[in-house]
């Protein structure tokens, strides 16, 4: 068995203090937030090696608040910025040579379908609804993890 934490919980904390922690407390991963922009390649593959820590996977997180996060929204270019998002995930895990990227497809924490859903009936129907959409748009990233696959591993 191995243990690995997602550095979200870290916030804005410098990578080296994240990576120095876990070797300390003995994990054996990190899992790194989605926000390719956030990383430097070559220094996460130092820290890696450096701390004896790999990288695990990558979130794909949505969370309130970030627009172009939302695989399950009925608006369509929202749905088009989860997509172009997550492809940026799924490169930096391509680029470390990781093969897990873990998705939130909707916003953490959303409990309702979005919109004012009057009736149970109308509420059932808006979480089929965005489960379709979220499972479509989930269709087109796999889709790029494949590709992906194909370009970065053997």
């Amino acid at each position: 068995m191995q243990y690995a934490i997602s550095n979200w919980i870290y916030g804005d904390e410098p990578l080296r203090a994240q990576y120095a922690r876990l070797a300390r407390f003995g994990y054996d991963g990190i899992e790194l937030v989605g926000e390719p922009a956030r990383y430097n390649l070559d220094e996460v593959k130092q820290l890696s090696e450096e701390f004896g820590v790999e990288v695990s996977s990558v979130l794909g997180w949505s969370i309130w608040g970030i627009p172009g996060r939302d695989s399950a929204s009925p608006d369509e270019s929202e749905r088009f910025g989860a997509l172009e998002y997550r492809k940026s995930c799924i490169d930096l895990a391509g680029d470390l040579g990781v093969s897990v990227l873990v998705v939130l497809p909707a916003p953490a924490g959303r409990t309702a379908p979005t919109g004012m859903p009057s009736s149970e009936e109308e509420r059932l129907a808006g979480y089929q609804n965005e489960w379709d959409l979220a499972v479509d748009s989930l269709r087109g990233l796999a889709a790029h993890a494949k590709r992906s696959e194909a370009d970065a591993w053997p």
